[in-house]
């Protein structure tokens, strides 16, 4: 048997010593696998039902028939040709509910783009490039393939109003329609930063309901992002809300409140519509029937041509 010196012994206790403070040292300062970030996205406790979201907006919109609206516009739009656009201007934003819309944009009393639908078409007219009105026949209109007949065999088309929005999804994207309560069976409610989200996979469409901060009212939601999804439901128009205002009303005291600054994106085509309102009213006077006339409206602005939009 080999005899280990003393001289040896410590040597090799030594080595042993430093190998387990090394170990311990190593050990220690090894951090362990981080845990996958938590998902935000998910239903907390404090999450509402999608009944209990669909009931605080209705009840809020419940009392708007029509709107009236002084409004600052921006927007970046696609020409016949495919040309980008850039209009900044005043004008106004009148709907009656559930079909009528009217959008003038213009400096100095003269319009340079109407927007508008009624029960059976969208359009606009535009002042701008040589008098043109691109007219669609809406979707959902009872008439549509006797109206999409009409449209003469050799007229000129488009297949989206270059506009990125079109004038019948202006009050969805405001927030100011009702949503149908059908649509809570097959709803998801989800919470993101104290952000209640809202989707409707039937309907397409999306909303984010955040605190409404007005006057100090953070029991009630406002939407502040809607989007208007495709078939993969990946947003094909977001519609940004904010700046809360009352509406001032006919025949009652306190009317809705509703966000008055929009930022509308169509992503896929670049284009961009922002509006500021001002002024709200629910009076019943101002959204006239012959601003929904289209037959008044060609007398009136007088184009020169018509590019159909068809499917």
């Amino acid at each position: 048997m080999a005899i280990i010196s003393s001289r040896n012994q410590a040597r090799i206790a030594g080595m042993l010593v430093a190998s387990f403070v090394l170990s311990s040292v190593i050990g220690c300062n090894t951090a362990p696998k981080p845990s996958p970030p938590a998902n935000h996205n998910v239903k907390h406790k404090n999450t509402p039902s999608a009944a209990a979201l669909i009931a605080m907006h209705n009840k809020n919109v419940a009392p708007i028939k029509q709107l009236w609206a002084r409004s600052v516009v921006e927007i970046e739009y696609l020409d016949e040709k495919g040309k980008q656009k850039h209009v900044q201007g005043e004008g106004h934003l009148i709907t009656k509910l559930p079909h009528n819309t009217a959008l003038t944009i213009g400096k100095i009393g003269q319009v340079s783009l109407w927007a508008g639908s009624n029960t059976d078409y969208y359009w606009l007219f535009d002042k701008i490039n040589n008098d043109v009105l691109y007219l669609g026949v809406r979707d959902d209109s009872i008439n549509q393939k006797k109206r999409l007949a009409n449209i003469p065999a050799n007229a000129r088309r488009l297949t989206q109003l270059p506009l990125p929005v079109k004038p019948t999804q202006l009050a969805h994207l405001f927030g100011i329609v009702k949503i149908n309560t059908q649509a809570i069976q097959s709803a998801i409610v989800t919470t993101q930063n104290k952000h209640h989200i809202l989707t409707l996979p039937k309907t397409r469409i999306r909303y984010t309901f955040a605190p409404a901060n007005y006057l100090g009212d953070n029991k009630n939601y406002l939407p502040v992002r809607i989007e208007l999804l495709d078939e993969k439901n990946q947003p094909a128009i977001l519609a940004i809300l904010s700046t809360p205002q009352r509406m001032a009303m006919d025949d009652i005291l306190l009317g809705p409140v509703i966000n008055t600054r929009n930022e509308i994106t169509f992503p896929k085509r670049k284009t961009r519509l922002t509006l500021h309102l001002n002024g709200l009213t629910g009076e019943a006077a101002k959204a006239k029937d012959k601003l929904f006339d289209l037959d008044f409206l060609k007398r009136i602005n007088k184009p020169k041509q018509i590019i159909y939009i068809t499917p």
